[in-house]
């Protein structure tokens, strides 16, 4: 195993995000800088790998609980709230991107509308959504 500093400068996951843009960074260099450290065994990128490939999809990890996260070796609690913050974060993001593009005028477009919720939420839950030609309720 070797240390994130005994890389080459332009390889370390800062340094490269920095210099060569978001655009070429790995899902697992990605999660390695919201990480920023890793254990004792293993280092950041190891660790982020191992966080990264725990499920089939972003989305999947992205679903994961704290607990789910915290029962992988290296994550504890303010690690794998660090994670959940920064998915969320994303779907936020998301969410408030589709919304200022959207016309609600077919069940399409409404599904559209509530798709990042949908998608992130783990649990059942129930939406209410009322229309009519001068506006849009949620309930």
């Amino acid at each position: 195993m070797y240390m994130i500093k005994e890389m080459p400068h332009h390889e370390r996951p800062r340094e490269k995000m920095l210099h060569q843009g978001k655009e070429l960074m790995s899902n697992v260099e990605l999660v390695a800088i919201i990480l920023r450290t890793g254990h004792q065994h293993k280092n950041v990128l190891e660790l982020a790998k191992a966080i990264v490939y725990q499920k089939d999809s972003l989305q999947a990890v992205a679903n994961m609980t704290v607990e789910e996260l915290c029962n992988i070796k290296g994550i504890g609690t303010s690690k794998a709230i660090q994670l959940k913050a920064a998915f969320e974060l994303g779907r936020r993001t998301a969410q408030e991107q589709s919304k200022q593009k959207l016309i609600l005028s077919s069940p399409e477009s409404i599904f559209s509308y509530i798709k990042h919720d949908v998608k992130s939420n783990t649990r059942t839950f129930y939406r209410s959504i009322f229309y009519n030609k001068r506006r849009i309720d949620q309930t």
